[in-house]
C-alpha cells in the first residue's frame, strides 16, 4: 500500500469519485467508462498515423479519416481502432463493456465489405 496522500503510480490504483456498486462489484462511472472507451479508439488512430477529428462523449463520438479507396492495411488500420476501445476498457477496468460488441460487429462488417 502507498502512504496516504501520495500519488497514485498507475492507473488501476486510482478509483474515480463517482461509481455505484452492483452485487457488491466496483463498477465505474459510465461517462468515465466512455471517456477511457473513446480515447481507445483515439490513442490508436494516432499510433497508427490515422488522423483523428475529434474524441467527445456526444455522438458520434470518435472522428478519424478511413480514407478514400482503403488499402487492406488501411482497413486493417481502422480495424485495429475500432477494437482499441475494448482493450482501454480492459487495461484500466479489468472488464469491458457491451461498447466492444458494437465494435467488433463494425469491425466485421469493415473487414468483410474489404474482400467482397
Amino acid at each position: 500500500p502507498r502512504p496516504q496522500g501520495a500519488p497514485a503510480r498507475h492507473a488501476r490504483e486510482r478509483r474515480p469519485r463517482a461509481a455505484v456498486a452492483i452485487r457488491g462489484e466496483y463498477n465505474p462511472d459510465p461517462e468515465r467508462r466512455a471517456a477511457v472507451h473513446e480515447a481507445g479508439h483515439a490513442v490508436a488512430g494516432l499510433a497508427l498515423g490515422i488522423s483523428v477529428d475529434h474524441a467527445t462523449l456526444e455522438p458520434p463520438r470518435v472522428r478519424y479519416d478511413q480514407g478514400p479507396s482503403p488499402t487492406r492495411q488501411r482497413v486493417a488500420d481502422v480495424a485495429c481502432v475500432t477494437l482499441a476501445a475494448g482493450a482501454a476498457e480492459e487495461a484500466v477496468f479489468g472488464d469491458v463493456s457491451v461498447g466492444r460488441e458494437i465494435d467488433l460487429r463494425q469491425a466485421t462488417s469493415l473487414v468483410a465489405k474489404s474482400i467482397g
